[in-house]
């Protein structure tokens, strides 16, 4: 499971749109921060940014959802 393929794979699903056609994902964070993050993290802690319209939450254990911004619950 590799969190970064999963996040793009995952928007460009959302989207229709093909992921070479997305923006980098380095624009809006640093892909290993994610690696890192899920490497170290308990699995009932979770990582949330906004990324091409969406709201990308990764979890300890790498699952990702993401939700439209329009829809996604924002603290």
């Amino acid at each position: 499971m590799n969190p970064i393929v999963d996040i793009v794979s995952t928007v460009a699903e959302a989207t229709g749109e093909s992921h070479t056609d997305l923006p980098p994902l380095l624009e809006t964070i640093d892909p290993d921060a994610i690696v890192a993050f899920v490497d170290s993290a308990a699995d009932d802690a979770s990582l949330a940014f906004d990324y091409h319209g969406h709201r990308i939450t990764v979890d300890g254990s790498g699952a990702v959802e993401t939700a439209r911004l329009s829809e996604a619950a924002l603290d």
